[in-house]
């Protein structure tokens, strides 16, 4: 008998049709797939050295931690479950069995033969094994403040920044998702909702959207010992084991997810620039409504809006328009690089950001007259050349 190990991610089943039946582990309806010859090599070794704790890179671009059994794409974050298959290959005559287990991330008990002594010492006193698990949700928290939460609130990896919700939060999501078949939405706090198709939480207030994850942590008792793993799924993986999607609607989801994520990582770039959130204090006017004077797709547009000669008249050539900017530009620089000091004395350049300012030339009169006659020529009231707004022209980048 020669037993054999087989590493198998956990495919979307919406998936499960681009691959060979020859990768596909056990009951289709389960949705693992082989790894590739290569790559279970690599998994095993780096199991078996390191005891089945820590993690491994398989591949390019994804690690898999054999603790939580999940492999995650570097560059996105998107984890799927893993799992360690034994196959034990008995030949018996000319006639060959093959059967298949699966093991957990904490290794097995060795099974070696009882010798007498133990067999009775087993019978006079039975092990009970108590098997148990909960559900612990967790936001993820930007980097920059995980220094801000206890370790006892910090679930798995800290570089993954996962923070466990208090304990009433955590009953209010867990029965919400439990009752809605993870489905709908929920709010756990004041001010905040939870979306269980997204698994994103948003602050009601700002818009502003952090990650959610669904942890399920298992506590096995036997004689007085206690073991605990913890597992999770991500939002796509647990949906799609409980819904077949159209195709077009998983794509517009994954799409979703992708743009959300996104969003989430840009906010915590900003918060590396401006920790505290100062810039975000400043508010910008409203204007009178907009430039169209007629209806959405009228070309009528409001005539105080036109660019004015030094005379204070529309526009009604390139010269005027040229002679008003020179005057302008020098004004305008003192405006963006008075509002940059501000900025800068506001946050007190804590993370020691530098900052520079640019300011192109006037636009080319050749090409402000080309884009006047294509962009603007349609306009009314005339002329054309008084709609053009970007002669003068800079940028501030912070780095």
């Amino acid at each position: 008998t020669t037993t054999t190990a087989v590493w198998c991610f956990q495919e979307s089943r919406i998936k499960m049709s681009q691959h060979d039946a020859s990768k596909i582990m056990g009951d289709p309806k389960d949705c693992w797939i082989r790894y590739d010859s290569i790559s279970n090599k690599t998994l095993e070794q780096a199991y078996r050295s390191q005891n089945g704790t820590g993690s491994c890179t398989p591949m390019t671009h994804y690690t898999v931690d054999f603790e939580l059994m999940l492999q995650r794409k570097i560059t996105t974050g998107y984890s799927r479950r893993v799992r360690r298959f034994e196959v034990n290959d008995a030949t018996e005559s000319s006639s060959q069995k093959t059967t298949a287990s699966s093991l957990t991330m904490k290794k097995e008990p060795e099974n070696n033969a009882a010798d007498d002594e133990s067999s009775t010492a087993a019978a006079e006193k039975k092990q009970t094994t108590t098997t148990t698990t909960t559900a612990v949700w967790c936001f993820q928290e930007s980097r920059i403040k995980m220094s801000q939460h206890d370790a006892s609130k910090i679930m798995g990896d800290p570089k993954d920044c996962w923070i466990r919700y208090d304990s009433i939060s955590n009953k209010t999501l867990e029965q919400a998702y439990r009752s809605q078949n993870g489905t709908g939405s929920c709010t756990p706090m004041t001010y905040y909702t939870v979306d269980f198709e997204l698994m994103l939480q948003k602050k009601i207030t700002t818009g502003y959207s952090r990650r959610v994850r669904r942890f399920e942590v298992t506590t096995t008792t036997e004689s007085g010992s206690q073991n605990t793993t913890a597992s999770s799924l991500t939002l796509v993986e647990e949906e799609e084991q409980q819904h077949t999607l159209r195709p077009e609607t998983s794509r517009f989801l994954h799409t979703l997810h992708k743009y959300l994520d996104c969003r989430a990582q840009m906010h915590a770039k900003y918060l590396e620039v401006d920790e505290f959130q100062t810039i975000a204090k400043y508010s910008i006017s409203d204007d009178s409504g907009g430039i169209l004077e007629g209806e959405k797709n009228s070309m009528e547009y409001k005539a105080g809006y036109q660019q004015q000669s030094i005379q204070g008249q529309p526009i009604q050539g390139l010269d005027e328009l040229y002679q008003a900017a020179e005057i302008a530009e020098p004004i305008f620089r003192n405006v963006i690089e008075k509002k940059v000091q501000q900025v800068l004395d506001e946050c007190e350049d804590q993370n020691g950001n530098k900052t520079n300012i640019f300011f192109a030339p006037l636009k080319m009169k050749r090409r402000a007259e080309e884009k006047a006659r294509d962009d603007y020529s349609e306009r009314v009231p005339d002329p054309h050349v008084s709609w053009l707004y970007d002669i003068v022209r800079g940028s501030i980048e912070f780095t």
